[in-house]
């Protein structure tokens, strides 16, 4: 009995079934003077859903590339354009990557009028950042009563384990 040598030339690749790509690429029909020269008003880029109103978490003061992604995205639903927040994020960072320091310069003015808008808004804002408590349950669902700490830990070696550490040592 004869065994032929099997060769595959075929190249396997593995593709999750609903892996969706993003289009990165900005839109022909957008005008990025539009975008460069931002003609909303600041509260307008601040927040793009809703009102501003004090409420007991505020949020943070928006920065200038913040700012700028947001007049994108606001440039792209007056053009009718309603994309993914991972593409608009992605799209605006090639975009805030290629600008030209005049507009790096003209948003860091804006940002500074948020700043002083979210400083009347917020008078006693503060940011502090938590530490989160505790663990999500579905990060790891087969362990029920699991306390992580890094200070106290719960194990203990196995009998196998020490008989290899002893032998590994002794030769």
């Amino acid at each position: 009995m004869e065994i032929k040598g099997l060769t595959n030339s075929t190249k396997v690749t593995t593709k999750k079934p609903y892996q969706k790509k993003f289009r990165e690429e900005i839109p022909k029909q957008l005008d990025i003077n539009k975008v460069y020269n931002p003609k909303f008003d600041v509260i307008k880029l601040m927040h793009t859903r809703r009102e501003l109103v004090p409420y007991k978490n505020p949020p943070r003061p928006p920065n200038s590339y913040f700012l700028m992604k947001n007049c994108y995205m606001l440039e792209l639903r007056e053009i009718g354009l309603r994309l993914t927040m991972p593409e608009i994020c992605i799209q605006s960072k090639h975009l805030w990557s290629e600008a030209p320091k005049e507009v790096k310069d003209r948003y860091e003015e804006i940002q500074l009028k948020a700043q002083s808008i979210h400083n009347e808004l917020y008078p006693s804002y503060k940011f502090r950042p938590r530490r989160r408590q505790t663990f999500k349950m579905h990060v790891f669902p087969h362990e029920s009563d699991t306390t992580f700490s890094s200070t106290k830990t719960n194990y203990s070696p196995t009998e196998s384990e020490i008989s290899n550490q002893i032998n590994f040592t002794i030769f």
